[in-house]
């Protein structure tokens, strides 16, 4: 599944398959499908309405005003505040109340609209689970092929062991980094989780060994600053790691993320 707080899930790219004796690709169609000498590209002609291309700019200027009003932002009441709610969400909203009201013509509109939305969100969760399962398994495969012949093993993002496909429920799981930016500050979270347990032992060591009560005062406080750091980061990966617990948001996750991050810079200076 896509991850959360994300729009749209990640691009995934299936390694790329064999080289066959003819490949097909751009300026290159399928043999079946190339013009024969002599043949014409469009054998009925020009079709009817071609000359006259007005009607198309006008009915895409018109879907561009529905979509424009449609996500347009007004206040809505409810009850003693005022909310603000997209024309569209307003809309439905509104049939939703109706149909709850009992009138029949708004409860029939809004059962088949429930079950259109329905139809078309499952549709869309097969395709992508078809497309993450090519690209787990197509990538497994290019893998192990490197493995067995000597070769320089892939390193694609997503890693294909970063993802979990359950068949059973045909759902998708991300436990890692989905583009290159999130594996590079991945990988520096990882770095600094290493740094900062090695720190933290290091303190633990040297509180239990202080000689008087100001040495100890001041190394517990640097103790509890480092613990406070590693929690952070382990926060972080978890969240990554598609885990968040205890953290109910990978976008909370990301916005400390990026507090921390700064925090760690600042200290390294």
């Amino acid at each position: 599944m896509p991850r959360k707080g994300s729009s749209r899930p990640p691009e995934l790219r299936a390694p790329n398959a064999p080289s066959s004796a003819y490949d097909i690709g751009y300026q290159k169609p399928p043999k079946h499908k190339q013009f024969k000498p002599g043949q014409s590209g469009n054998p009925n002609g020009r079709p009817k309405g071609a000359r006259n291309k007005s009607n198309v700019t006008s009915e895409r200027s018109l879907r561009n005003l529905v979509l424009a009003e449609a996500n347009r932002k007004i206040d809505v009441r409810e009850g003693d505040k005022t909310v603000s709610y997209s024309v569209i969400k307003a809309v439905v909203r509104s049939l939703g109340l109706q149909a709850a009201r009992g009138k029949l013509q708004s409860q029939k509109l809004f059962i088949e609209l429930n079950r259109q939305a329905r139809q078309e969100e499952s549709r869309e969760l097969q395709a992508w689970f078809e497309v993450a399962c090519e690209y787990k398994y197509g990538w497994e495969e290019r893998i192990e092929h490197a493995r067995q012949n000597n070769l320089p093993i892939p390193n694609p993002i997503p890693h294909p062991d970063d993802i979990d496909i359950d068949p059973r429920t045909g759902t998708v799981k991300f436990r890692g980094p989905v583009t290159q930016k999130e594996k590079e500050f991945y990988d520096f979270l990882r770095d600094r989780e290493n740094v900062l347990q090695e720190a933290v032992e290091s303190l633990e060591g040297e509180v239990q060994s202080a000689v008087d009560a100001q040495s100890r005062a001041e190394l517990e406080a640097e103790l509890r600053k480092a613990e406070k750091m590693l929690e952070e980061t382990q926060d972080t990966i978890r969240a990554f790691r598609g885990d968040p617990d205890p953290i109910d948001d990978v976008l909370e996750a990301r916005r400390r993320a990026k507090k921390l991050l700064a925090e760690l810079r600042k200290n390294e200076k």
